[in-house]
């Protein structure tokens, strides 16, 4: 045998501050963990690695600096020596640093210490005992810049934020240096609260400048100064800060892994508010790990909720939760009340995407807790913030008149808009207008929404743009326009396909899209009510095949010029050597147990992220010359006058078929479609079935009429789009390629290739040893044939696992194909479950043959199910005596009448896909 163990439409976008908890990450207490510091060969080989970290700052000559609220802390390869000391030493004396406990991190420990009693300010040398090895660096004692920003902050009691700010700023210039280093981060807190974001990012910058000589607390407040130029929608300049951060953090080499962490938060930051959904998750995901591993648990408590709506903007439902479950809220009452905003608001993202059940009532008690916890002085962007979401949460539980009177407060407490997004609750007063039945006001504000989302954006397409224009659909629909329905929603679909290209293509795609098929099917809908079915087909079929389309970018390499050949030839390399990177390292770790077992673990997962990484942004650069969606007509005259198209959809709450002939097109109910295919025949030789994930559609070959299988009276093949009719593909005419029995364990695929090879002429064969990957996929590219006889594998929850197995453990996977986007004409994947495709959404999934389609190759012969080789050794051979790769189609169904006039039923475990080449009959 040969087998291997194998936001919604409804929902708000995420542009908005997400919970406010960043405030916690402005404060001034920043550590850096992890420092590579120097340290002997002789006292590694006495002692584990010891490294210092906790530190906040770093001044020029890479000295820690610590203080009360961020002691000293050592980061252990292994296990903790049990006479481990530390202590500061100032001048003669030392003072003992308390031991608190340690803890396990990513295989080793994070060992914490307390604050010294006694301790002078000043420079002193931080010293570590242990196993008989003293190790030392270089420190400072120092008070809590936060006590000092206190100090310099307290308002006398008649005194106005604004008159403490002229104050401050009077202040300033007789103060002595270090003092006004400090000084000028509470100046930049009261300028942003005075006078508005852009003073206050000119005065957070003004406080980096003033710390020269700490470079990770000049990073910080760079980071500041972007953030409000973030909040301000001045993008470029938020970019321009992150750089000058990322420079000042570069300066502290391995010194700065917190700071390196928190530029990654920021980057996502800016990534999601400017649509990036792609970029942010990366740069979001990379700040959790580093957090993670630094044990930086303050730090995370406003990373992750960030992140988490990043997952959930992707259609990660499930894995958003899952973040946020892993943390406890914070203590302080600000940062807890920012929590459970951005807690509320994922949970609701997930109930209006079915993820979990649809309970708004304690999402509506969490918002209300924040407001408790903001308390009525509280800040008024986070309060508006809080009741704009609970007004979400209202109406999503069904309360649109308490949604309409909760956006009110909102806009109330804060008319400026600063905590609102206004595009964003333009949408939310379109969506309320809708539940109460008011279509002309819905259509006022949607507009509102598009048009602020254009000022505040641009060109850069955002979740939020879509869902207005699909609101603006809905209202002109409500008001008896569908018309105009129909322009809003394909102004929504093209909208759509923009923020799709943002998305990961392997890990989060499918999930995005499977969140937000409303406007298709809304649009399928109207057109059909006009009897435009062709139209309809199209817009469904157009939903169906973005990651097909996507991939069948590939097919146009060879039209591209010199330069831009060039281009996806670096990025396929960059993918091949981070996977290449992930391929070497993966017998590493058979060899090896414990905590070295452990530390494999994360460092081949990160070799398969950066694999993962390199493939999307390949794809990310090709998607431009993807090929766009045909329309109705255009499908129709794709098929020839003996052809016809029999596609399955589902639209709304019904599943569809559409049968498709060059000048006719019928709708009906799936299962009527399904028996009403055998009367329909007449004439009809080539069938094409598009199956939309349907089983019953898969199996139509099985079908009998007049007592033989429907498979031996008409050529069937599948597509998994109906785009692919379209498809030019010229079969190359190099010499067939035969794969048989790479992994050594399969006689019968042995003597099937050595068969195959002689029915081929001037077929390479390449048998056990010889069929390495390289060498495989260097013979596909220009083979007119490609017959695999071998081990197949799919996880069907992760379809992008699919592969066909190689000599010497090696693979060849689906990526691989799309990336080498070998030349072929077709191939036989004799193998188990080869043909089946892994559910990328409900209406697409992705397999071995989705991927050679896409790749270029006309037509696959596959297996749907476990395959005995006695079993696929007759199916081969029938296929081949019939005339196979010359006329596939016409052999495939000459191979079923052959096997099922003798009873033989192992050709139910095959199909055929593509659009084969050849005479019929």
């Amino acid at each position: 045998m040969r087998c291997e163990g194998a936001p919604p439409e409804d929902a708000l976008p995420i542009r908005r501050l997400v919970c406010l908890v960043v405030v916690a990450l402005l404060a001034p207490a920043c550590s850096t963990r992890e420092p590579e510091a120097p340290l002997d060969a002789a006292a590694l080989a006495v002692a584990p690695a010891m490294l210092p970290v906790g530190h906040r700052a770093v001044r020029a000559g890479e000295r820690l600096q610590f203080d009360a609220e961020r002691p000293p802390a050592l980061r252990i390869e292994g296990p903790v020596p049990a006479d481990l000391r530390a202590a500061l030493v100032f001048g003669a004396g030392a003072v003992a640093l308390p031991r608190e406990g340690a803890e396990a991190r990513a295989g080793g420990h994070l060992v914490r210490f307390g604050a010294p009693d006694g301790a002078p300010v000043g420079d002193a040398t931080l010293r570590i005992e242990a196993a008989g090895t003293v190790l030392s660096w270089p420190a400072r004692w120092d008070v809590p810049p936060a006590r000092r920003a206190a100090l310099r902050a307290l308002q006398r009691d008649d005194e106005t934020p604004a008159g403490a700010l002229e104050r401050m700023r009077a202040l300033l210039p007789a103060m002595d240096p270090e003092d006004r280093a400090w000084a000028a981060v509470e100046v930049a807190r009261l300028a942003r609260r005075v006078e508005g974001a852009e003073a206050g990012i000119e005065a957070w910058v003004a406080a980096a400048d003033a710390a020269t000589e700490l470079p990770s607390e000049r990073a910080r407040r760079l980071r500041a100064a972007a953030f409000q130029a973030l909040w301000a929608r001045r993008f470029p300049r938020a970019l321009a800060l992150l750089d000058a951060a990322e420079a000042a953090s570069a300066t502290l080499g391995a010194l700065g892994a917190l700071d390196a962490a928190l530029d990654h938060y920021y980057r996502g930051l800016v990534d999601r508010e400017m649509g990036r959904l792609r970029a942010a998750g990366a740069h979001l995901e990379a700040a959790v790990a580093g957090l993670e591993r630094l044990g930086e648990d303050a730090h995370l408590t406003g990373v992750v909720p960030t992140w988490a709506t990043v997952l959930q903007a992707q259609g990660r439902h499930a894995e958003a939760l899952a973040a946020l479950e892993r943390l406890s809220p914070p203590t302080e009452d600000g940062a807890r009340a920012g929590w459970w905003v951005t807690v509320g608001w994922v949970r609701l993202q997930a109930m209006a995407a079915g993820a979990v059940p649809r309970a708004v009532g304690p999402v509506v008690a969490q918002f209300d807790e924040a407001l408790a916890l903001m308390g009525p002085a509280g800040a008024a962007d986070r309060r508006a913030n809080a009741l704009v979401n609970r007004a979400w949460a209202l109406l999503l539980g069904g309360d649109a008149d308490g949604a309409a009177a909760a956006l009110a407060t909102a806009r109330a407490v804060d008319p400026r808009g600063t905590g609102l997004q206004p595009a964003f609750a333009a949408l939310l007063e379109g969506r309320i207008a809708l539940a109460r039945r008011e279509p002309a006001a819905a259509r006022g504000a949607f507009g509102r929404a598009v048009e602020l989302d254009v000022a505040e954006a641009g060109a850069a397409v955002t979740d939020l743009r879509w869902q207005a224009r699909h609101g603006l659909a809905r209202a002109a629909e409500a008001e008896g326009r569908p018309a105009e329905a129909l322009v809003h929603l394909r102004a929504a679909l093209v909208d759509l396909d923009a923020v799709t290209r943002h998305t990961p293509l392997q890990t989060a795609r499918a999930r995005f899209l499977a969140d937000r098929r409303g406007p298709a099917e809304d649009a399928a809908r109207l057109l059909l009510a006009r009897g435009e079915a062709a139209e309809a087909l199209a817009v469904l079929d157009a939903a169906r095949a973005r990651v097909l389309r996507t991939l069948r970018a590939t097919a146009r390499l060879d039209t591209l010029d010199a330069a831009a050949q060039r281009a996806w030839a670096e990025r396929v390399a960059a993918w091949a050597e981070a996977r290449a990177a992930y391929e070497g390292a993966a017998e590493q770790g058979e060899a090896l147990v414990g905590e070295a077992r452990v530390r494999w673990q994360a460092a081949q997962a990160a070799r398969a992220e950066a694999a993962g990484a390199a493939f999307d942004a390949a794809y990310a650069w090709l998607e431009g010359a993807a090929p766009a969606a045909p329309n109705g007509a255009a499908l129709q005259a794709a098929l020839a006058p003996d052809e016809a198209l029999l596609a399955f959809s589902t639209v709304g709450e019904t599943r569809r078929g559409f049968w498709v002939r060059p000048r006719s097109i019928e709708v009906l109910d799936a299962p009527a479609a399904l028996e009403a295919t055998e009367a329909r025949l007449a004439g009809v030789e080539r069938l094409y079935v598009v199956d939309g994930g349907w089983a019953p559609a898969r199996a139509l070959g099985a079908r009998r009429r007049a007592g033989r299988a429907l498979g031996a009276q008409v050529e069937i093949a599948y597509l998994p789009a109906a785009a692919l009719l379209m498809q030019p593909s010229p079969p190359p005419a190099g010499a067939p390629v035969v794969v048989a029995d790479p992994t050594g364990d399969l006689p019968h695929a042995r003597r099937e290739g050595a068969a195959v090879a002689a029915a081929l002429p001037g077929a390479r064969s390449l048998v056990g040893t010889a069929a390495t990957r390289d060498a495989v996929l260097a013979a596909l590219d220009g083979a007119s044939w490609l017959h695999y006889a071998g081990h197949g594998a799919l996880r069907p929850d992760d379809p992008w696992s699919a592969h066909l197995r190689l000599t010497g453990g090696a693979r060849l996977t689906l990526a691989d194909l799309l990336a080498a986007a070998p030349r072929m004409g077709g191939a036989v994947l004799s193998g188990c479950e080869t043909g089946v495709a892994g559910p990328l959404s409900p209406h697409e999934a992705i397999g071995l043959p989705e991927a050679l389609l896409a790749a270029g190759a006309r037509v696959v012969l596959a297996t749907d199910a476990e395959v005995p080789d006695a079993d696929a050794a007759r199916v081969v051979r029938a296929f081949y005596a019939a005339g196979g790769p010359t006329r596939p189609a016409a052999a495939w169904r000459a191979a079923i009448a052959t096997l099922d006039a003798a009873g033989d039923d192992a050709w139910r475990s095959w199909r055929l896909f593509g659009r084969p080449a050849g005479a019929r009959k």
